[in-house]
């Protein structure tokens, strides 16, 4: 379902969407999304199943208590390059809401070491991690624990020497996403269990495209519709 929305009357709210709405993708908004969420008077946030708030430059920690205390039944996030969201906000969720995601799009946001590991730690039903793009430094994964659920993992944009962690912390890896320049440095398919599949990003005039668009391919939807 696309939404359009007058821009000229009263700011609008999730009261405004159909009440039978289960995803919602609001990518490249400016809105203030407590706000935009605070007024919804039928519940509406407890039902979505996925959310994408790739590139709304206002999303921050507010958000993200708000998201938690609300969306029960959110199982797939995209906060792709949402740059408020620091490390510190990403530490403070837990796993009041990490703990129902199967699905979180992290690509671009200022990342630390220390949050991915408080991420890992928390989000135990997790499925599909993107973290293209991030200022993760080559031991992240090396301080984090063991991803369990973890099938799908994104690390483009990342120190090569990061891929040697890989197989520990998701023992049931099926893809790995990285770039040429990972593939090249290194090999991957020596490091990863048997039957997983490598997908190489293509540089497009010797550069990477600016965004991976998880949220808009079709492996997120799977994701949601295998646990029904």
């Amino acid at each position: 379902m696309a939404l359009a929305f007058d821009s000229t009357g009263a700011a609008p709210a999730i009261a405004d969407l159909p009440v039978s709405l289960r995803r919602l993708a609001l990518r490249a908004c400016s809105f203030q999304a407590v706000g935009f969420f605070h007024r919804d008077p039928h519940q509406l946030l407890s039902r979505l199943e996925l959310l994408d708030l790739a590139d709304c430059v206002q999303t921050d920690g507010a958000t993200l208590a708000l998201l938690a205390e609300r969306a029960s039944s959110l199982r797939a996030l995209g906060l792709e390059r949402c740059r408020r969201l620091d490390g510190e906000n990403l530490r403070r969720l837990g796993s009041s809401l990490l703990g129902r995601l199967r699905v979180l799009d992290l690509e671009g946001c200022p990342l630390d070491d220390d949050a991915l590991a408080a991420v890992l730690g928390s989000a135990s039903s997790l499925e599909q991690l993107y973290l293209a793009n991030t200022p993760l430094t080559e031991g992240a994964l090396r301080r984090s624990p063991v991803a369990p659920s973890l099938q799908r993992l994104c690390v483009r944009g990342l120190p090569a020497a990061l891929l040697e962690d890989v197989c520990r912390v998701a023992p049931l890896l099926c893809v790995l996403l990285v770039d040429e320049a990972q593939a090249a440095a290194m090999n991957p398919v020596s490091l990863l269990p048997r039957g997983f599949r490598l997908v190489v990003a293509e540089c497009q005039k010797g550069e990477l495209a600016d965004t991976c668009g998880h949220f808009l391919g079709g492996a997120v939807r799977r994701a949601l519709e295998a646990a029904h």
